[in-house]
């Protein structure tokens, strides 16, 4: 015990010193300010422009910034001698050397001309950055300049995206990695969100694979959904219609506004959604209730989920004090009505004889209410990429409901009616607050340290009521419950990375402390109490070959931690023989993962993973009576493989992606009478490709295909599906018209069995995937330089500039 707490301490002193010492190192340097104003020939000012600092010897870029009505200041240098490059859109570039003594402070160039380019009539760039690219343990997926721009919203983004799976339920996973964590522009954000957000509004998706300690330890993968930003003066906008008939009908749109003056930027989004949805579940559970007699219970679950009127909204403000900073704040909010029906048929058997026919109806009413707000301020340090990041974030849940329930049993002798209200009411809120700080040095070392907390307050409450004889509502304590819930999550870190042109190696390590409480409300008592902390160590090496091969090794660590549902030992009601239940005695998964990674010209890869799991965390059905009993428990440990392809080409008329998986798992439990040791294979497909018509129509056709596997207590069967799109766009491009299809096949079912003896489960679900989608599109606005495909210029170095 001694011995582990020195262990502790030393971590975190380890931290603490490096943390410390790159604030050292970032006031040590001293760095002087640049500033000016650019006229033309007529001296009047000019509007936009750009500025390069360059180095006197190679001229490559040290340090840029924009010009915007004439003036401009960059701060941050510290070379004394160094060359300056004006440009801007219809005259000529400039180019003079500027020596200085200047240690600190501010060097004013006073007034600067330009003269007019006469040659200059018009510009267009074209984008040559391809749709997909692997850099570094990362899939980048550049959807603005692709089809997938328009294919409705960031979830329909990420289904279309390699390595992502995205099932009926609309949770994420990542081939080979389970759950992402999931950010958007770096924040916190949820599916839920994410189904609110225009693909349109995306500039990228950053698929990480392995992350650094930078990151949150709660995910063997990261998904960072980058927005676009408009760095041009000007007004723009986007209106979307999306309409949808799958086996009910429904509609989708959204309203977008972006306007930049000087230092200021301001974006606006209004969606709305009508959304009718359906799942059959069918469950048929075979089972010896002694030496003799069998027992058999055939369940079939019909749902229709109605969504009348969902509202979303987003604000987002810029302002930009000097060249090197940036403060900004987002608020996103969204307010929706929500009604269902589940039809629960439950018709139970003995010995091949009707025994007992439960039939339930439940007609459910809701009402949510989301928020967050964040602010965040980045500033850059001096011409070496060393920065500061500071951001805060609040979120709040809330969601209030009425189930009522409707039940008739049927016995050989005897037939009975209930009547149950289920009424539940949750509000979660979420305090974010992290501070990211780097630094660079001349040598191609890079350090990042810094800091985050997570606090977490969950207050629900469940009235579980049943109407008596004489028609009275009377509660039912056995099914009712209240709880206030608080986690607190603080986590640091620290890694340093050196890069030259054949090697780059990175070594991190992160901690986090983890702190949670639970109240029942019911009992009146705490019900849950934990304090613990880890270390996440993380590291990679990657080593040109030759010019466009690239192999690299890499070492990650992550935590699963239980959520409070997983843990609260309340009994949640699923019907006469079904329950739900919480385990307290649950602990967290610890993941330790190694990769081999092969790499050709940034696009096609090859890869090999090994990870292990301790203590993994997975649905067990616990069988009591004729009653079945759902609850999470730790699993001894689970082995896997994966192995990967991926292949992407792209040329003027043609994008593909393909990627082949292969993942072997081994689990083992042996607790008592519970025995569950087995090793399966999976198979993974995926295939995207895009054909570009010029001035006819665009065609994007996917297809993804699982094969049978198995995921804890239960093994699946494969399923694929195949979508396809069509896309015709107008007005100069500014009008877009996209018909698709999802599903084409009506292959998508999920269906499996248990794995375990003498307990036979099995299931098969069927949902709603099959649709048709028409969505139009219209961008408008008024930018500078008018009639110009693209005002930018020097692409290449403003993309460098920090």
């Amino acid at each position: 015990m001694c011995t582990q707490e020195n262990h502790n301490h030393f971590v975190l002193l380890f931290l603490a010193l490096l943390l410390s010492s790159a604030g050292i190192q970032a006031q040590q340097k001293q760095f002087f300010s640049l500033k000016g104003q650019l006229i033309n020939s007529d001296k009047d000012p000019i509007e936009v422009g750009n500025v390069l600092v360059l180095n006197l010897i190679d001229s490559s870029l040290i340090k840029g910034t924009y010009i915007l009505d004439g003036t401009f200041e960059l701060e941050g240098l510290s070379t004394p001698n160094f060359l300056v490059k004006l440009t801007a859109l219809g005259y000529t570039d400039t180019i003079f050397n500027v020596q200085t003594d200047l240690k600190e402070g501010l060097l004013d160039l006073g007034i600067l001309s330009l003269s007019y380019d006469n040659n200059l009539t018009m510009i267009t760039v074209e984008s040559t950055v391809p749709t997909f690219k692997s850099e570094r343990g990362k899939v980048i997926v550049n959807v603005e300049k692709s089809m997938l721009s328009n294919s409705g919203t960031a979830l329909d983004v990420l289904h279309r995206s390699p390595k992502i799976i995205v099932n009926s339920k609309d949770e994420v996973q990542v081939f080979g990695k389970g759950a992402p964590i999931l950010l958007l522009d770096g924040q916190p954000v949820t599916v839920q969100e994410l189904k609110t957000i225009p693909s349109t509004e995306i500039k990228e998706v950053e698929i990480i694979k392995n992350p650094s300690a930078r990151y949150d330890a709660a995910g063997r993968a990261v998904i960072n959904i980058i927005t676009r930003r408009q760095n041009i003066e000007g007004y723009n906008g986007r209106a979307l219609v999306r309409l949808t008939q799958a086996r009910f009908f429904g509609a989708f749109g959204n309203l977008s506004f972006n306007y930049k003056k000087k230092k200021w930027s301001v974006g606006l989004s209004y969606a709305f959604n009508y959304d009718k949805d359906w799942d059959a579940n069918n469950y048929i559970r075979t089972y010896p209730t002694n030496g003799k007699d069998t027992m058999r219970m055939l369940n079939n679950i019909e749902s229709i989920r109605t969504i009348p009127q969902g509202h979303y909204y987003r604000f987002k403000l810029g302002y930009r004090p000097d060249s090197i900073s940036i403060l900004g704040l987002q608020y996103r909010g969204s307010f929706g009505l929500h009604n269902s029906t589940i039809n629960n048929d439950n018709q139970i058997t003995l010995n091949h004889h009707p025994f007992n026919t439960i039939a339930a109806i439940t007609t459910g009413s809701s009402s949510s209410m989301n928020n967050s707000v964040n602010l965040n301020y980045t500033r850059d340090l001096d011409t070496l990429d060393s920065e500061i990041f500071i951001a805060s974030q609040y979120s709040n849940y809330t969601r209030n409901g009425l189930d009522k329930i409707n039940q008739q049993q049927q016995m050989p002798l005897d037939t009975q009616y209930n009547a149950y209200q289920n009424g539940s009411n949750s509000n979660i809120h979420i305090f974010n607050g992290q501070i990211d700080f780097t630094k660079g040095f001349k040598n191609q070392i890079r350090l990042e340290s810094g800091i985050k907390n997570a606090f977490i307050m969950n207050n629900s409450t469940i009235s579980f009521l049943e109407q008596n004889s004489r028609g009275e509502w009377v509660r039912d304590s056995s099914f009712s419950n209240g709880y206030r819930y608080n986690e607190n999550i603080l986590g640091i870190y620290s890694q340093i990375n050196w890069e030259n042109e054949k090697w780059f190696v990175e070594a991190g390590i992160r901690a986090e402390w983890t702190t949670l409480q639970g109240f029942s409300k019911i009992e009146e008592r705490p019900i849950l109490g934990r304090n613990y902390w880890h270390a996440f160590p993380t590291a990679s090496l990657s080593y040109n070959i030759l010019e466009d091969l690239t192999t690299s090794i890499s070492y990650t660590t992550s935590i699963q931690r239980p959520s409070f549902g997983d843990l609260n030992p309340f009994v949640d009601f699923i019907d006469q023989y079904s329950t739900e239940t919480g385990n307290p005695n649950l602990i967290p998964a610890y993941t330790h993962s190694a990769e081999w990674a092969l790499t050709y010209m940034e696009m096609a890869s090859l890869e090999f993973e090994f990870a292990r799991t301790f203590h993994h965390m997975d649905i067990f059905i616990d069988k009591v009576g004729n009653n079945f009993n759902i609850i999470t428990k730790n699993y001894d440990k689970v082995d896997q493989i994966n192995v990967s392809l991926n292949l992407p080409y792209e040329n003027k008329w043609w994008t593909t992606y393909n990627a082949l998986g292969f993942s072997y798992t081994t689990l083992q439990y042996d607790k008592g009478n519970d025995l569950l040791n087995y090793s399966r294979p999976m198979f993974y497909i995926y295939s995207y490709n895009a054909f570009r018509i010029p001035k006819v129509f665009n065609l994007e056709i996917t297809f993804q295909y699982v094969s049978g596997g198995a995921e804890g207590y239960f093994s699946f069967n494969p399923f694929y599906e195949l979508g396809a799109s069509i896309e015709r766009k107008f007005l100069d491009d500014k009008l877009s018209i996209r018909l698709s299809f999802s599903d084409i096949l009506y292959s998508y079912r999920e269906s499996g069995r248990s794995l375990v003896s003498n307990f036979n489960i099995n299931y098969h679900n069927r949902y709603s995937t099959r649709y048709a989608r028409l969505a139009i599109s219209y961008n408008f606005g008024k930018l500078k330089a008018q009639g110009l495909k693209d005002r930018s210029v020097n692409r290449s170095e403003i993309g460098r500039i920090k």
